[in-house]
Order: C-alpha cells, then structure tokens, then sequence
C-alpha cells in the first residue's frame, strides 16, 4: 500500500493513477501526517460496497429475527421531509 500526502498527490496524480489501474495499489492520502482518504480501483470500490450490502442485508435479518421492522432509510427520509 501506498501513502501519499496530499502535496504530493497535487504532483504526481497520473503516478497515483498509474499504480492503481496498472499495479492495483491502494493509497492512502495524508494531511498534516494525519491519513485522511483513500484512493482505490474500482473493482475494490465495487467490492467494498457488495460486502456493505451484504452486511446491511444481514443486519436487517438480524433485526427481522429479533422482532423488529427496520424503515428503509428512503421511507425514513420521507417521513421527515428530507
């Protein structure tokens, strides 16, 4: 994994591009020596959100088995006009 600053991102963005679509690095992006961001492929962006689903999916299973009714965030936001 790769650590850049973001100084250093200003600078050499087609370097960070070239190690993620070519050698499929992850990077991490600092500020003030603080890790801030990450940058990643698409394909692990595309992972992340399946293994996001896929805990959502069994959180609501969890609350179903329990007794709860989860409210689809969606419905949530239109009850209170957001």
């Amino acid at each position: 994994m790769t650590t850049l600053s973001t100084d250093q991102l200003a600078r050499e963005v087609q370097r960070a591009i070239s190690l993620i679509t070519e050698d499929h690095e992850q990077i991490i992006i600092t500020e003030d020596g603080q890790q801030v961001a990450a940058l990643v492929s698409l394909d692990d962006l595309d992972l992340i959100r399946k293994l996001e689903d896929e805990a959502d999916i069994r959180a609501v299973e969890e609350a179903r088995a329990e007794g709860l009714n989860p409210t689809p965030l969606e419905d949530f936001c239109k009850e209170l006009g957001i």
